[in-house]
This record gives structure tokens, sequence and C-alpha cells, in this order.
């Protein structure tokens, strides 16, 4: 049996199976590792498309500033868009109502959350409202209110432009560092390290050399942690946003979530495991059930850092390439001028082609302004005396000085001018100019009037008795 294979014949054929053997189980363990190909880029779009449809953001957690961040790290939307026009208007609006750059005592992400989603929009997070959203991260013992998921995204807010950089970085930085499990990984409450928080510490310290063993220990926990589906579960449920947040992870720090093989189980990636999540307009948290609004902004800004991870650009938290110039300025709807108030009096050409009154009117007061009261009161019948009545009326007429018009008045407003009377005052004031002759011209045409009344009256009594009279019959 030894001296079999020292025949040339007999080597060669021995080879010839080996390496038949070898390049017959290679393709098939090759395989094995090989993700199936995902059409990530429609679900991406689809996502964005649900987050653009569901109209203006608002301050929170949900429908706020995750749905900013993806729709401007994308590129989706631009920073003049209406949308973040309107948002930052409201985010003004809520700071101002505030009254302080921090916007929650007990929760420092508060901050955090908003700041980055401005500085996605072009906003400079130091000047909102003319507050500093920064500054409250710079006492660190406010940041660890929240625990380790304060000291992350403190970590992720002010690690996104090189300006808002402060000291409270490094003991930020070391309070992630301290608080890793033994064996890799994060979680709220240490134990067992949990995906969302151990993405979420990775991509926190991603930036700085000191991590970088913590970084390959939460790596290769990651990659323990994955399920034979490609996903991964949290508080016991798997769940589209625990993938979500590894793609992100790994993306931020350069590792392809969907060629990586300590990623792929079974030939199924994280990042096809996130996008059987896909319900044809978003996303769900779970798989089967509908579309859910957290579950979509999450698949949608960790789909935006895998594209931008693809395509060389920066990764999603890093925000030094956005620019804070040149962007409108959210003002208030310009005032309508034909309602304000004139400031100088109106000529009296003006007040009568506005008015149709005569041209000018008196501006000082009578010489002489009847003051007593009269001293007897009309009895008589006034179709008799119908003169003398009116004059007696009129003599006992007065008219208050204090309400009489000045030439240093203020001016009436332009709807007072308008309108096409005279007031009491004018009037009180021409009827004191009526001459004696022209009243007395007045009281006569009135008494005879009055005469033509009566004898109109009778002549209408007596038609209608007679008619009365007449259906009687």
């Amino acid at each position: 049996m030894r001296n079999r294979y020292k025949n040339p014949i007999a080597r060669s054929l021995a080879m010839t199976l080996i390496i038949a053997f070898i390049t017959g189980i290679c393709p098939i363990a090759s395989l094995a590792q090989t993700a199936t190909v995902v059409d990530y880029t429609s679900a991406y779009s689809d996502a964005l498309e649900y987050l653009a449809k569901g109209g203006t953001p608002s301050f929170g957690s949900v429908g706020g500033e995750w749905k900013v961040l993806a729709l401007a790290r994308s590129g989706y939307l631009s920073p003049e868009d209406n949308m973040f026009l309107d948002y930052y208007e409201s985010i003004e609006g809520m700071v101002a109502s505030v009254g302080s750059p921090m916007l929650n005592s007990s929760k420092p992400t508060e901050n955090s959350r908003l700041i980055l989603a401005l500085t996605s929009i072009g906003r400079d997070a130091r000047d909102v409202a003319g507050y500093d959203l920064t500054s409250p991260l710079s006492n660190f013992d406010y940041i660890k209110k929240q625990g380790i998921n304060g000291a992350i995204f403190a970590l992720l807010a002010l690690g996104c432009r090189s300006e808002y950089s402060n000291s409270v970085i490094e003991q930020c930085l070391q309070f992630v560092l301290d608080r890793e499990i033994s064996g890799g990984g994060w979680s709220l409450g240490g134990g067992q390290a949990d995906p969302d928080v151990t993405a979420m510490a990775i991509m926190a310290i991603a930036p700085y050399n000191k991590a970088q063993s913590a970084i390959g220990r939460g790596v290769q926990k990651l990659s323990e942690m994955q399920l034979d589906s490609g996903g991964y579960k949290s508080w016991g449920i798997e769940n589209c946003e625990s993938a979500a947040q590894v793609v992100l992870a790994l993306s931020t720090i350069g590792i392809d979530a969907n060629a990586d093989k300590r990623f792929i189980k079974n030939g199924r990636s994280v990042l096809s495991a996130l996008c059987e999540y896909r319900t044809g307009s978003g996303f769900a948290h779970i798989q089967g059930s509908g579309s859910n609004p957290m579950a979509t902004e999450q698949a949608a800004y960790a789909l935006c850092g895998y594209v931008r991870f693809v395509n060389g650009m920066s990764d999603l938290y890093n925000m030094n390439d956005v620019s804070f110039n040149s962007l409108p300025t959210v003002t208030a709807s310009p005032a309508i001028n034909n309602t304000s108030v004139p400031t100088a009096v109106p000529t009296a050409s003006q007040t009568a082609a506005l008015t149709n009154t005569p041209a000018s009117f008196p501006t000082t007061a009578p010489s002489s302004v009847p003051t007593a009261v009269p001293t007897s009161v009309i009895t008589t019948n006034p179709m008799s005396d119908s003169s003398a009545a009116l004059t007696s009326v009129l003599d006992s007429s007065s008219v208050p000085t204090a309400d009489l018009p000045s030439a240093t008045a203020t001016p009436p407003s332009v709807n007072a001018v308008i309108q096409p009377t005279i007031t009491l005052d004018q009037a009180n004031v021409e009827t004191e100019k009526e001459t004696p002759k022209t009243l007395l011209a007045f009281a006569v045409i009135g008494g005879i009037a009055g005469v033509i009344s009566c004898i109109v009256g009778f002549v209408v009594r007596s038609k209608n008795k007679l008619s009365e009279e007449v259906k009687k019959q």
C-alpha cells in the first residue's frame, strides 16, 4: 500500500481527486457566506416618500427630529424646502417659549436630538431664538442624568460639527467606555449586551482613537447576536429598528452591512433583513404589521447612512459637509398698509373727496353757546304754531364745547374717515350756523305739510267709512 502512491500515474490520479474534492466543496462554503441580492434603493425611496408625505415635522422623538435628519441628509429635500422652513419657525417659537437653552431639565437627549436635526438642515444650533442649544451639554452632571444614553447622544450631537466640540466630550467618552460589558457590547443597565445600545455606542465613540479596541469587541458581539434571519432581537422581539441601528453602525465604521461575512447568516445579511420590513409605503416595526412611523424613520436614516458609505460620503452624523450659509430668514407675513392709521391731519379737500361732504368745517366753537335751561315747556299743538315750536326746540339745544373738533386733534383712522356720514358734533355745529330766515322757512313748510296731512287723513277716513257701509248692505 505504501508503494502504490510512488507510481507517477497513481500520484496524479490522487491529486486530481483531491483537487476535485476541494473545488467541489469550496463553492458551497463560499455560497453560504454570500448574501442574496437586496433591492435596498427602492426600499430607501419608499421610506423617504412616506416621510415626506407625513406633513411638517414637530419637536419630538417620532415625527420630528429623526424625520428631519433622514430627509435632509438623504438630500430628498433641500434645506430651503418649505417643510424645513416651517419646522424651524416652530422650533424657534418653542425654544423662545421655554425661555432657556435647556429644553428639559432631566432629559439632555432633547437638546442632543434637536442639535442633530437643526444642523442637518443648515441651522446653527448655537443660535436658535437667541439661545445656544449646545451650552447645556457642557455640564456633564446634566448629561449623565440619562445614564449611558445621555452620554451617547451628547457625543453624537457635540461631534456632528467641529464648532460644537467642548471639554465635556472626554468625560462622555470615558463614561461610555467604562460601561462596556465584559465580552463586548453595551446595554442601558448593564448585564446582557443589547444590539441597539451597542450599535449606538459604536457610532458615538467611532471618531476617537482610544475607543478602537472597544469598538472591535462591540462589532464581534453584534456578529454573535445576529439571528439566522440576518436580523436582531431587542428585549426579546425581532424588530426593524434593531436591524437599522446595526446597519448604520457598520456603515459609520466602514463595514459593508451587505457583504461582510461576519454579518451574513444563511445567506441573509443584516441589510437584507432590514429591507424585509418594507411594507410598500414605509417600514413595519415587526414583520407582518403595517407601516410604523418610528420604524420608517430609523430605516430611512439607516439606509441613508449605508448609501453614503457605499458612495464614499461622510457618515450620517458627521455634518461638517453642511453649510450654515445663505439660508432664508423666516419672517412674519408683511402687514397690510391700508389698515394703518394716518400720521398727518387730512386736508379739507382730502376729507371732502373721501366723504362727499363740504370741503370745509368749522374748527372753532361758536362765539356764544346757549347754556340756560328753557323756562317753559311746549304745550301748544305744533301744527298750530309750527314756527314758534321749532324755534323753541332749537334754542334749547346745547353744544358741549369739549366735543367740538380741533385743528390739533388726533386724526381718525382711515376706516373712520371714509364713512359717508356727518358726525353728531358736526351737525350740531352746522345747526348753530343756520340763519333765522332759513329756520323760519323750514317751520312754514312744516306747518303747510301738517295741514295737508290732516286734510288727506280726513278724506281717507271718510272714504273708508263709506266703504264699510257699502259692505254691510
